[in-house]
């Protein structure tokens, strides 16, 4: 007769009721799990307790290295069509509210620099397809008492069809620009956004093609224009620039070379893209508008006396009626006398046309001819010698 093993299995088998039942707690700590064993991380993730710190750096490099390996072999199985993306930036372009920010505007050296802003070419690369930009914070370094903090950026943008990378990096020290220290986070954040995203302007610049920005460009202004030809407030564009950057009616009037209220379109728009540009910090108010001092209004002439405008004294006549002037104690001042006149330079100056036809001819004592005491002498020896009223007298010395 066979051996049947089959038959001998069964037959040494216990019966299932005789086997104990297992809990699940119990499986769980029986069965191996790397997940459980791995406490939690604070990001959410697998922590990384017990690796070296090379070792999570090499995580790191290897995680991203895959993914963008990934994403060019998606790049690759689905490549852009230049025809529709056109045709998706020129629906981006024809809003209004991309056009208004869509350009950036500031001078140097006199020189009037604009261009498409970082808005723009955000826009265009979503609608481009296939790319990547942004930054990222790689360090950052604590301020002392001595020396403000700083971080150091990169800014990137790639081309995963093409394989083109572009990279800026910098350093963003955390001092606003009038010297003081910044301490925050957000305002540090918000300080090394606003320079970042210059360099990745710049980045997506080089990726892009030049002449797919500056056909978007042209389109964005051309919709500010249609827009702004029936939505155009002049006193509401003024009023803007005098309560955010002090920028007064008559030194717009300058800029533009004519009055405000014969503004056109085209200047409406330039202006509204340097008010964007001050208020993202591109450029500066001393770079576009030259202090003017403005005419003073008759409403302003009238509500205003100018300090120099004084009326004349008038001078007090004595109200003493004749009777002597008094001093501050109240006792009576002393009367001015003349002083009487000298009849000796009276007959001095009679005589002197007698012997001078002309002022021309008498001697200048100041000239060094003739001193003023030989001048005097010589005056007295002639009128001794033409006879002195002193002989028409008599004796007794009586008139």
């Amino acid at each position: 007769m066979p051996y049947d093993a089959r038959k001998n299995i069964n037959q040494n088998a216990r019966p299932t009721d005789s086997v104990p039942e297992v809990r699940q707690d119990e499986k769980a700590i029986m069965r191996p799990d790397f997940h459980a064993a791995t406490p939690a991380s604070s990001y959410g993730g697998t922590g990384n307790f017990g690796l070296s710190a090379s070792a999570i750096a090499n995580e790191q490099v290897a995680r991203e290295v895959a993914t963008v390996q990934a994403q060019m072999v998606i790049a690759k199985q689905f490549p852009r069509n230049r025809e529709a993306a056109m045709d998706h930036i020129q629906s981006e372009c024809s809003r209004i509210t991309l056009a208004e920010k869509a350009a950036y505007r500031y001078q140097r050296g006199g020189t009037d620099i604009f261009g498409a802003s970082i808005d723009l070419l955000r826009s265009i690369s979503q609608c481009w397809g296939n790319l990547e930009s942004g930054w990222k914070e790689v360090e950052r370094v604590s301020g002392t008492s001595y020396a403000p903090g700083h971080s150091k950026i990169i800014a990137y943008a790639i081309d995963f069809e093409t394989n083109v990378r572009k990279a800026r990096e910098f350093t963003v020290y955390h001092v606003r620009e009038n010297g003081k220290p910044v301490t925050d986070d957000r305002d540090i954040y918000e300080l090394t956004a606003n320079k970042a995203s210059r360099r990745e302007r710049a980045c997506l610049e080089a990726i892009i093609p030049k002449d797919v920005v500056d056909w978007a460009l042209d389109l964005c202004i051309q919709t500010s224009v249609n827009y702004n030809k029936q939505h155009m407030d002049i006193n509401k564009m003024l009023n803007s620039f005098r309560s955010a950057f002090g920028v007064s009616k008559a030194q717009i009037e300058q800029f533009i070379g004519r009055k405000a209220e014969a503004m056109d379109v085209t200047l409406y728009v330039r202006l509204r893209s340097i008010y964007k540009s001050l208020q993202d910090g591109v450029g500066e108010v001393s770079d576009f508008f030259k202090p003017v001092e403005e005419p003073v209004t008759e409403q302003q002439a009238s509500t205003t006396t100018p300090k120099t405008a004084r009326t004349p004294k008038k001078k007090q006549e004595p109200q003493n009626d004749g009777e002597p002037a008094k001093t501050l104690s109240g006792q009576d001042a002393a009367p001015v006398i003349a002083p009487e006149p000298d009849s000796r330079q009276d007959a001095v100056q009679q005589s002197t046309p007698a012997m001078y036809s002309d002022e021309a001819d008498m001697p200048d004592a100041g000239t060094g001819e003739m001193s003023e005491d030989e001048y005097m002498a010589m005056l007295r020896e002639e009128q001794e010698a033409q006879g002195s009223p002193d002989d028409d007298l008599d004796d007794e010395g009586d008139y």
